[in-house]
């Protein structure tokens, strides 16, 4: 047990670490290159800001995600079909911070990349049809449907909120605080509790050295 915590502890420092650094390099290069918001009416920023800062946890994420996994498992199992997931929305986002893309087509990966970590990361397990009576005799694929528009929406909700000072990185620690506590709590009623645990580390990590730019004013 102290052997686990202790690798808790250190991937969360490490995190935390690599996002306070990889965050003031973005921040400089995007600067550099004038990846930025300027104020104006649909914006709440007072002054000229860097785009670009969520690439610091896309680099965390597939860095530190599979070494770890390797590290207590012996094999890349389920860090490989995320970061594969993980790329599509990444480089989307980005483009989008630069030139702007297509809503349709924005909507259509982030749609593509729900369907598939659901197909991927949780079917054949059912998510809804074993608490639902009514859809409990319905194929696998209400459960697909029904994963897919949850995680797009969260993804959307999730991207929407990046504009204002605090929110997102407060939102994540939040978020990765609850599902450690509900980890160890439940650890018996919940498949794959390390891998769950290891992710959310990640976040917290990122989300607090993340939180030293993105506090107001950001």
């Amino acid at each position: 047990m102290s052997l686990l915590f202790s690798s808790l502890i250190f991937l969360l420092l490490t995190s935390f670490l690599f996002s306070l650094i990889i965050t003031k390099i973005l921040v400089k290069i995007m600067t550099y290159l004038k990846i930025v918001d300027k104020p104006e009416k649909r914006r709440v920023h007072n002054i000229t800001t860097p785009r670009g800062g969520g690439l610091a946890l896309v680099l965390i994420y597939c860095i530190l995600l599979p070494i770890f996994e390797y590290y207590w498992t012996g094999y890349f199992n389920y860090s490989s079909d995320i970061i594969q997931l993980l790329i599509p929305i990444a480089l989307i986002s980005f483009l989008d911070d630069i030139i702007g893309v297509n809503n349709s087509f924005r909507l259509f990966i982030h749609s593509l990349s729900s369907f598939l970590a659901i197909l991927w990361l949780i079917h054949p397990e059912r998510i809804l049809s074993i608490d639902l009576p009514i859809i409990k005799n319905i194929p696998m694929l209400a459960d697909l449907i029904i994963g897919t528009f949850a995680l797009m929406t969260f993804l959307n909700i999730y991207n929407f909120m990046d504009g204002i000072d605090g929110i997102t990185a407060m939102q994540s620690i939040h978020f990765s605080v609850f599902m450690i506590l509900l980890c160890f709590l439940q650890s018996n009623n919940i498949n794959n509790v390390g891998f769950i645990i290891t992710t959310s580390i990640l976040i917290l990590g990122w989300g607090v050295g993340f939180l030293f730019y993105n506090w107001h004013p950001a």
